[in-house]
């Protein structure tokens, strides 16, 4: 299965992709789509977390809003996303000193063994190239007993859902959301790759748009 990443656009694609997402992200957090709740309740609620791939920073900003004394570290392979991020975290003075945005690769994190209390993702699952090595990148940071809370697309959600969140999405990134659709992984899919990879204390639950992955580290 070929996963989709845009390192292949060009440098004002990605300019403009970022802008747009950063816009679409905003605008779910007015109408109160942000999954921000559904981690909270994982138990992802104390300590410093890692978000990869945190885009412009919305959804880790609202956790950091609804959690109390937490810190964040953001992992965004697109420069563009993290100027946005930076931006976004800087409009608020009592959330801008809590939240560290670095540009890396989620695949070969730049980060010291046992570093995060939890770990974080929505919407990057079916763009991480070499899964297994981003896998088994987040149990190796992670701290023992540490929690891991992915959420994505599933490819095989009902056409009226995908209609729907196609429909309802700005009309710029559409493209993006079909692709991201089609290189979504299934239920049975996602567990056979967790498998593959090692893990153990995990389940995967089914929403009508897409999938959660939730658990703790195999040494927990």
């Amino acid at each position: 299965m070929n996963r989709l990443h845009k390192l292949n656009m060009t440098k004002q694609q990605n300019k403009e992709y970022a802008d747009n997402f950063n816009k679409m992200m905003k605008k779910s957090e007015e109408v109160g789509y942000l999954n921000t709740e559904d981690i909270i309740k994982s138990g992802i609620q104390k300590g410093h977390v890692l978000e990869i791939g945190p885009g412009p920073g919305i959804l880790g900003l609202n956790w950091l809003k609804k959690t109390s004394g937490t810190y964040l570290t953001g992992l965004e392979i697109c420069p563009d996303m993290i100027i946005n991020a930076k931006e976004n975290a800087a409009k608020n003075k009592e959330l801008f000193h809590r939240v560290t945005y670095i540009h890396g690769n989620a695949d070969s994190m730049p980060f010291d063994d046992n570093s995060f209390d939890a770990v974080f993702s929505n919407s990057s699952l079916h763009e991480w190239e070499h899964p297994c090595d981003v896998l088994s990148e987040i149990q190796r940071v992670l701290l023992p007993g540490g929690k891991f809370y992915i959420s994505d697309f599933r490819k095989d959600m009902k056409k009226a859902f995908k209609y729907f969140i196609i429909a309802t999405t700005t009309k710029k990134l559409r493209k993006e959301l079909r692709e991201s659709m089609v290189e979504a992984y299934t239920k049975s899919e996602a567990e056979e790759l967790l498998e593959k990879c090692g893990y153990k204390n995990f389940t995967v639950d089914l929403l009508p748009y897409g999938l959660i992955i939730k658990g703790e580290t195999n040494n927990g």
